[in-house]
């Protein structure tokens, strides 16, 4: 459940569309599985925190490029 939530954080999906998203993940791998419903999915974003973390630029030279 977790991945999905990264992946519907990531692509900015509402959770009807994570839930369709995911189902067909499912039907293009040929896996007999189905994603929980709607429902369940809302219940569990509430009681599930999701964070990423961003990604750190590295510090930028001052020094020129000397060819």
């Amino acid at each position: 459940m977790t991945t999905a939530l990264i992946i519907k954080r990531i692509l900015s999906i509402p959770i009807s569309g994570l839930h369709g998203f995911i189902n067909s993940v499912y039907k293009l791998a040929l896996l007999a599985w189905s994603f929980p419903h709607y429902s369940c999915i809302n219940k569990r974003v509430k009681t599930t925190s999701v964070s990423l973390r961003a990604k750190t630029k590295r510090p930028s030279r001052t020094e020129p490029l000397i060819l």
